[in-house]
């Protein structure tokens, strides 16, 4: 425990977060609704999301083993 603690690192390697940095981080994730710039009214939109970084992957495996 006090190694993770004064090296900011998970067992794997990767940065270790409060729950609410962990939040924060989780929440740069985005979905943006598209479209092309110079469409017209009945062009259809497109989505895009952001990738997901090895943390919030991480963070997104361990909740989906959480039973409610």
């Amino acid at each position: 425990m006090q190694k993770k603690v004064r090296s900011k690192k998970l067992a794997e390697g990767l940065p270790a977060h409060s729950f609410q940095s962990l939040l924060s981080h989780l929440r740069s994730i985005i979905r943006n609704t598209c479209k092309r710039r110079d469409a017209d009214a009945s062009e259809p939109y497109f989505v895009m999301d952001t990738q997901a970084t090895e943390t919030q992957q991480k963070a997104y495996q361990l909740l989906k083993t959480i039973k409610a």
